[in-house]
């Protein structure tokens, strides 16, 4: 009788634990839709650090003791995301889960004449609206009871009919190692128009371009006008270790400054390529 009584307290406890698990599955799709949200906001964050940066090709920079170039300066720019859509997988090992999350990005684009023998002040030529939208899927996994962002993947959104495709991206090393000034970011692209100038940059919460990717075949860049654009990014020594999320901007430079009217209106508007990537940071040796 007692052993009976033994196994009924057992089974019961059982009952009760298997209770507690089904209870707690709607309580890990919000820990883990925490977890990618907060990763998404903080490759926002990152991103915005180039709002308010006059942006320049390097060829008109190159000419600019001779001939007026033009700035792109983004204002009144705004990030959102909506709440993710999630799925988890509890029979996989680890625990995986899988959300889509919809954002936008919206703005201006001023463009301003700059005077480099300051012979004039800069002059305000025109705006371009930014407008942006998107859906990321982004895969992430429980790993020593916490979630990580592990890989997105979705195609490029883009804004323009000239916006560059990107072909392929990688990083080198892999991983990328935080505190030193040897990592190299290698952007392939498909352009539209072969003899447009785009501006290449990435940034994510722990990484950053130390200047705008180049494909003029100074280093690290190894051969000019192959349409590979490469550039050294910057870690800080005490960079979170693990998977981080980031952009990819391939901006058309020669398409968005262009002041050519159809009309009212540019013939070509702000032309921008955003694609979302994940990339690994670990410690030097």
């Amino acid at each position: 009788m007692k052993t009976l009584r033994t196994l009924s307290a057992l089974t019961v406890l059982l009952l009760l634990l298997a209770a507690c698990s089904t209870a707690l599955s709607p309580n890990e799709e919000a820990v883990a839709q925490q977890a990618i949200l907060a990763a998404v906001d903080e490759a926002f964050a990152a991103d915005a650090n180039d709002d308010g940066i006059d942006l320049a090709s390097s060829a008109a920079l190159s000419s600019q003791s001779v001939n007026p170039f033009i700035v792109i300066y983004r204002k009144n720019m705004a990030r959102q995301r909506e709440a993710a859509t999630i799925t988890i997988d509890y029979n996989s090992d680890p625990i995986s889960a899988v959300a889509e999350v919809e954002i936008s990005i919206t703005g201006v684009a001023e463009l301003w004449k700059i005077y480099p023998d300051l012979s004039a002040p800069r002059e305000l030529v025109g705006e371009k609206a930014i407008n942006m939208t998107g859906t990321i899927t982004i895969t992430a996994e429980k790993w020593r009871g916490e979630w990580h962002v592990t890989s997105v993947s979705s195609t490029a959104f883009t804004q323009g009919d000239f916006a560059a495709t990107v072909d392929s991206w990688s990083v080198s090393p892999d991983p990328l190692l935080a505190g030193t000034d040897a990592n190299v970011l290698t952007v392939e692209l498909l352009e539209v128009d072969t003899s447009d100038a785009h501006l290449v940059v990435a940034r994510g919460r722990h990484f950053r371009p130390k200047s705008v990717l180049n494909d003029n075949g100074v280093d690290p860049d190894p051969t000019a006008d192959d349409d590979s654009y490469n550039g050294f990014l910057e870690i800080d020594s005490d960079a979170r270790l693990g998977r981080h999320l980031g952009f990819i901007h391939a901006l058309n430079y020669t398409k968005t400054i262009d002041l050519t009217l159809d009309g009212d209106a540019f013939l070509y508007s702000y032309t921008d390529t955003l694609l979302p990537v994940v990339v690994v940071v670990d410690y030097a040796e």
